[in-house]
Parts: structure tokens; C-alpha cells; sequence
């Protein structure tokens, strides 16, 4: 089954979240773009997802344009899906709601800068 997504609201008052199956055989799910620009995901290099108390950090990816390449075609989520689905009780092929909660603090991240690196978190379920 093809990975499939759609956006939730498109104005500023409604709500902040995107659907996806995610599959456990792919190791990445594709951001739907106007998501990407309306939170400016492209600036982030790692998300965290959140379920029921459990987070797990993911990478964040941009595809290059093979036409341009100097163009991003868009950014995808990488991550070990098939143990996330699993720890999260989640049923092969699942639509997943991923939500935008935040930016929180990356807690992993040291660097010498004065202010703290800030990373998006989404709530999945």
C-alpha cells in the first residue's frame, strides 16, 4: 500500500496536524509541503515524536531536485518505523496523526552558543 498524507487545516485557527500511513517496511515518511513551509521544518535538522510518554528522536531530510539540484524537492521524516509502530501498538500500515505541538528544547544537543537549540515536536497517535 502507497504512503498517502493529507493536511488538516489550512488557516492559521485550525489545526496543526498532518496524516500519513506509515508503513514499517520504509524507513522514511515524506512531509507534506505546505506542512514543511507553514512550520519552517526545513531549518531543523531533528524532530521528536511523542506517544503516550515516549519520545523518539527522528532525523529530518531533504530530497534534492534531480532537475535542479539546487532545489530542495522536499524533506522526509527518517526513522526506524517498524520499531516505533511496534513500541506504539500501532497496526501494520496505520494512519498516523502527527501533530505539531511545539518547539522544545534539544536536550542532546551541546553546543558553546548562548541560546538553546530548539528542535519541532509532534504528538503521534
Amino acid at each position: 500500500m502507497a504512503r498517502t498524507f493529507r493536511i488538516a487545516g489550512c488557516g492559521l485557527d485550525e489545526t496543526e496536524e498532518a496524516f500519513a500511513v506509515v508503513t514499517t517496511n520504509e524507513p522514511h515518511w515524506t512531509i507534506p509541503a505546505e506542512f514543511v513551509r507553514k512550520h519552517e521544518l526545513y531549518s531543523y535538522d531533528h524532530a521528536i515524536l511523542h506517544h503516550r510518554g515516549v519520545e523518539y528522536k527522528i532525523r529530518l531530510d531533504f530530497v534534492r531536485n534531480r532537475k535542479k539540484p539546487h532545489l530542495n524537492s522536499h524533506l522526509v521524516m527518517k526513522g526506524k518505523w517498524n520499531i516505533i509502530s511496534r513500541e506504539c501498538g500501532f497496526a501494520q500500515n496505520k494512519m498516523v496523526r502527527f501533530k505539531y505541538v511545539a518547539d522544545v528544547k534539544d536536550e542532546d544537543e551541546v553546543r558553546q552558543v548562548e541560546f538553546p537549540v530548539m528542535i519541532p515536536m509532534f504528538d503521534i497517535c
